[in-house]
């Protein structure tokens, strides 16, 4: 052959060093992206941990604030307490018997 680039034995070689080429760079890429994504993923759970540990030191914080409101209305007010709990007793008992 001249060495006009014709030889199909050399450009077929071309050819396949340049795909496996691109075929690493792709894979190399794609790893990358695996990484990025896992990475982002991590940092948006984090986010989601952390929110999700406040909401529910919140929660507990209003459930005691009414407790301790309960307690001193109860306190306060003893037979008040007792009434009112005596009737919402009695409330439920009759929805209960019906249903």
């Amino acid at each position: 052959m001249n060495g006009t680039g014709n030889d199909p034995m050399n450009t077929s070689t071309s050819t396949r060093d340049k795909l496996r080429d691109k075929m690493s760079e792709t894979r190399e890429n794609l790893s990358d992206m695996s990484h990025l994504a896992k990475e982002a993923v991590q940092d948006k759970f984090q986010d989601l941990k952390g929110r999700a540990a406040d909401g529910y030191e919140r929660g507990k914080e209003k459930v005691q604030e009414w407790e301790d409101s309960l307690l001193r209305t109860v306190r306060s007010s003893p037979m008040k307490s007792l009434l009112v709990a005596a009737g919402v007793g009695l409330a439920f008992g009759f929805l209960c018997r019906r249903g």
